[in-house]
C-alpha cells in the first residue's frame, strides 16, 4: 500500500510548509548555504544557545511592569521558534531539564509574556482576586502586583506595557 497522508496530516504539512515550520526543509536550506542545521547565523562568533534557553534568557530581561508577546520573542529569535513554541518553552519551566540548567518559574518571569492581543492565553481556575474584585489567573494577579492594569475584557494596553526590545538582546 502506498504511503498516503491523511487529510489532517496533509493539511498540517502544507500549513507548516507555508509558514516556514518544516524543520527538514529549513535544515536543507541551511545545509545548502553551508551552515550546520539548527544553527543561528544572526550572531556570528557568539556561542549557540539552545532555543528554550534563548527564550528564558530573553524573558529574564523583561522589566517589572512590562510585557512581551510570544510573537515578539519569536521575532527576536529570528523565527528560530514559532510563537506557539515560545509558549511551550515557558510551559517547560517546570521540567527537570530546565531546573538542571538553572531555569524555573522563580528565575524566569514567565507571567510577563502574553498573546498578541495583550491577553493571557491560559484560563485556569483561580481563587485569586484581581484589583477589581473578580477572580483572576495567577498570571494576571502577578502582573497587577507589578502595576499592570487590565481592562474588563482581560486585555491590557500593549502600547503602554509592551517592552521595547533593544538590539543587543
Amino acid at each position: 500500500m502506498a504511503n498516503r497522508k491523511t487529510p489532517a496530516k496533509a493539511e498540517r504539512s502544507s500549513f507548516n510548509a507555508a509558514n516556514g515550520n518544516d524543520s527538514r526543509q529549513a535544515n536543507q536550506v541551511r545545509s545548502k548555504k553551508g551552515e550546520r542545521p539548527g544553527t543561528d547565523d544572526s550572531n556570528p562568533g557568539k556561542k549557540q544557545v539552545a532555543p528554550f534557553e534563548q527564550v528564558y534568557e530573553i524573558v529574564k530581561k523583561i522589566p517589572r511592569g512590562k510585557v512581551l508577546t510570544y510573537g515578539h520573542i519569536s521575532k527576536k529569535m529570528n523565527g528560530r521558534l514559532s510563537a506557539a513554541a515560545v509558549g511551550w518553552a515557558l510551559n517547560g519551566l517546570s521540567s527537570e531539564k530546565a531546573k538542571l540548567k538553572g531555569y524555573d518559574s522563580k528565575t524566569v518571569p514567565w507571567h510577563r509574556v502574553l498573546n498578541s492581543k495583550g491577553k493571557i492565553s491560559t484560563q485556569e481556575e483561580s481563587p485569586l482576586e484581581g484589583s477589581d474584585g473578580r477572580s483572576v489567573t495567577m498570571q494576571q494577579f502577578m502582573l497587577e502586583r507589578e502595576g499592570v492594569e487590565f481592562e474588563r475584557d482581560g486585555s491590557l494596553n500593549l502600547e503602554k506595557y509592551l517592552w521595547r526590545l533593544s538590539e543587543d538582546l
